[in-house]
């Protein structure tokens, strides 16, 4: 079971495809789980076509708005940025085989009274080369406090694009955000259970960064994707390292980063009492007892619902019977049951070569297991035992009764030519025998070792 708790934008075009999603899905078809944070995204995040109403080179993210400014944490008031605070803005579109369309990011400061003015920028330059992406990224520290945007220009190429753009500031919306399409890569992989975080106590209130689905279309376009997340767990949690819960405040361990391991560790602890089902079982519980929180079935909030692993499995308890069997030189077959409870795994093997499992090697619940025992061609009784259950089943057989041999004929005569001949063993059933020729020039062709008559 592997959690992460990281997402990025710019990894990749959010659509389920890229070098990341493909390691899970590596992961995940050699029998992992891989759970991953949705992200944190849902405030500080925009995506939408291009559009420039006034021709003047700079994307509308809504009418007449070139700048997208961050709000405060109330969603109406311009955010104040002291100086030495970082802010990371980055941009992505839907070009991801040789970028024809050219778009810059610009980081945009005003003071509250004069103009606004361009502090940072990125130009990476595309062209339609392969080996370019559509990818713009400022990470800037502030000197000056103010009120900090962005803003878009159009370089060259095609305009039709699908653009997306996210800030890493968890609790400051943009002026015009939009939360759906936020789950961020590796969010995006189709085989992760994909984390949203919910508040640890009732009654569990969606919270407010927790990054919306679908996934983006091909490509990265903004139509087609798929619904995610595919899970809610807990946010707002009291940790060692953090200290208690401390609700309305930052001082606990909030973010879907808390929420994501809680779904790791819930698979572990759900593979822990059924060791021997798969990873798509775990999956399946764990989507089976989610709480639903929104629509019907899975959402884009959600996903399937809260975690929820409902009681713990009852104590498995093993018994077998009967718990022994006897049987004769010539060997045979038996069966014998496992019982247990509804849920409960167990496995049987045999611990002697001459005890064969025939059926019900492994189960789940009540179930036989078959057997066969070879027949013994020694004039020794013999005991041997199968473990099935962690429980131990006794199989006793007798030893081959006085065996005795004759042969017919005892001698033959041959032309200086040579030839072939035959001879008969008699004995018991269960009797073993071996031939063998004690001089070069005569060759035993067939029968060289036998049990009872041949």
């Amino acid at each position: 079971v592997a959690s992460m708790s990281e997402n990025v934008l710019t990894w990749g075009p959010n659509d389920g495809t890229g070098q990341i999603p493909e390691a899970i899905g590596r992961f995940n078809a050699a029998g992992g789980i891989f759970s991953v944070s949705a992200g944190n995204a849902r405030m500080p995040h925009w995506q939408g076509t291009w559009l420039d109403s006034t021709g003047d080179g700079y994307l509308d993210f809504s009418h007449g708005l070139n700048v997208n400014y961050f709000l405060e944490t109330d969603g109406s008031t311009l955010k104040w940025f002291l100086p030495l605070t970082t802010i990371t803005v980055r941009m992505i579109w839907n070009q991801w085989n040789a970028p024809a369309t050219d778009l810059d990011l610009h980081l945009v400061r005003w003071d509250g009274s004069g103009n606004p003015e361009v502090v940072a920028s990125s130009e990476n330059f595309q062209s339609g080369q392969a080996g370019q992406l559509p990818v713009e990224e400022i990470t800037y520290l502030t000197i000056l406090g103010g009120y900090f945007g962005f803003a878009i220009q159009y370089f060259s190429g095609p305009t039709s694009v699908d653009i997306e753009i996210e800030a890493r500031r968890a609790w400051n919306p943009f002026q015009t955000s939009v939360p759906s399409g936020s789950v961020l890569c590796p969010g995006d992989a189709e085989d992760a259970i994909t984390v949203g975080a919910v508040d640890a106590a009732s009654p569990y209130a969606l919270e407010p960064y927790s990054s919306k689905g679908p996934t983006n279309g091909p490509g990265g376009s903004l139509n087609g994707g798929a619904v995610k997340p595919d899970r809610a767990a807990y946010a707002n949690v009291s940790t060692s390292s953090f200290g208690p819960r401390s609700p309305g405040t930052f001082d606990d361990f909030d973010g879907t980063s808390a929420a994501c391991p809680h779904v790791a560790g819930a698979a572990a602890l759900v593979w822990s009492a059924y060791p021997n089902w798969s990873n798509a079982q775990i999956r399946s519980f764990l989507e089976s007892n989610a709480r639903d929180m929104g629509p019907g079935g899975k959402d884009n909030d959600y996903g399937f619902g809260r975690l929820w692993l409902g009681n713990p499995p009852a104590s498995c308890t093993y018994s077998i019977s009967p718990t022994s069997a006897s049987y004769g030189a010539s060997g045979g077959s038996g069966s014998f049951q496992v019982s247990t409870q509804a849920g409960c795994t167990w496995t049987a093997s045999s611990n002697n070569s001459w005890i064969h499992i025939t059926g019900g090697s492994s189960g789940t619940g009540n179930g036989t297991v078959s057997y066969s025992v070879d027949a013994n061609g020694s004039s020794s009784s013999r005991t041997g035992t199968i473990t099935a259950a962690g429980r131990t089943f006794t199989v006793t057989q007798s030893g081959a009764a006085g065996c005795s041999y004759s042969i017919s004929p005892t001698s033959q005569s041959f032309g200086p030519t040579g030839g072939n001949g035959s001879v008969s063993v008699t004995t018991t059933a269960g009797c073993t025998w071996t031939a063998s020729s004690n001089n070069a020039w005569i060759h035993v062709t067939s029968g060289s070792s036998g049990t009872g008559s041949g």
